[in-house]
């Protein structure tokens, strides 16, 4: 995660600059079986990098039930000047890291700054790639978790009281969890919102990975007026990011890009709510799976 960061911030640096070709993620529905397959491919040009990828994931919501995780997938390398296939890779371990390292660089730059109680929302490997990324920018001084699958929720916590080495405890509700911390992490396959505005505390700074069809929503339409919005990528986020395509009367001529946000600062008050929207974009991956490559064939 300490070598993401960086990896996140040349990524967003890149995409802001013009420096990127990346055409919407194809996602394709599998009703039948409660799955998407996205298709998200990237050309990356900059002074000191050239970076071509293809990654296929699939996320099905139902496989739980065959002791498969919900997310999978491969991304491939390849030589952007032959287009030889160079590398295949393990797409979810990619994803959950690139994700938390976008999410951590937003943190450092949105949040308040001090000790901080961690709120998490989902149990699953994204839900701990984004409590293990906090660590690398906030201090933390507890972690409160929920999901609906309590057994999970328990199993997680014990995993990471024992990893990280902070008292953990596990919430009986998602209310519980924003009214004791003022630094959220959700990350679920939610379709009806998970936190609500009527529970956020002012100050607090929330991350949300999880949602990332138009159908799908982890706060409320309330909670993200309230809020100032970073996104990942602006485009992908009008075609994605169901928390702020179903909050009417957004304007969206307020929300900035992470991008932006690192060229140009950001300036907080202590009470401001401020919400970092990821839907994921291939120039993360295309950074990270760069690094990868290059540090196996050293």
């Amino acid at each position: 995660m300490s070598e993401a960061i960086p990896l996140a911030r040349e990524a967003f640096l890149a995409l802001a600059r013009g420096q990127v070709t990346m055409p919407q993620r194809l996602a394709i529905r599998v009703p039948d079986h409660q799955g998407t397959h996205l298709s998200m491919p990237c050309y990356v040009k900059t002074p000191d990098r050239e970076i071509l990828i293809v990654k296929v994931v699939t996320v099905f919501e139902g496989n739980g039930e065959f002791g498969k995780p919900v997310t999978l997938g491969r991304l491939m390398l390849h030589d952007p000047t032959t287009g030889e296939p160079l590398a295949l890779m393990d797409a979810e371990a990619l994803t959950a890291i690139r994700t938390g390292a976008a999410s951590a660089l937003a943190t450092d730059f949105l949040a308040s700054r001090g000790p901080v109680g961690l709120g998490i929302i989902g149990a699953g490997e994204q839900a701990i790639a984004q409590a293990k990324a906090m660590f690398e920018v906030r201090p933390i001084e507890r972690i409160v978790i929920f999901s609906r699958t309590r057994a999970r929720a328990i199993a997680q916590a014990v995993r990471l009281q024992v990893e990280q080495g902070v008292e953990v405890q596990v919430a009986r509700t998602a209310e519980d969890v924003a009214l004791s911390c003022r630094l959220i992490c959700c990350a679920t396959n939610s379709t009806t919102p998970v936190l609500r505005s009527e529970w956020l505390q002012p100050g607090t700074h929330i991350n949300a990975v999880g949602a990332f069809r138009t159908d799908m929503a982890e706060l409320d339409a309330e909670a993200v007026l309230r809020a100032r919005v970073v996104v990942d990528y602006l485009e992908a986020a009008r075609h994605g990011a169901g928390d702020l395509i179903l909050t009417p009367g957004l304007d969206w001529s307020t929300v900035r890009e992470i991008g932006d946000v690192l060229e140009s600062g950001f300036a907080r008050t202590a009470d401001d709510i401020t919400l970092f929207k990821s839907v994921g974009t291939a120039v993360q991956d295309a950074f990270v799976a760069d690094w990868v490559f290059r540090k196996v064939s050293e």
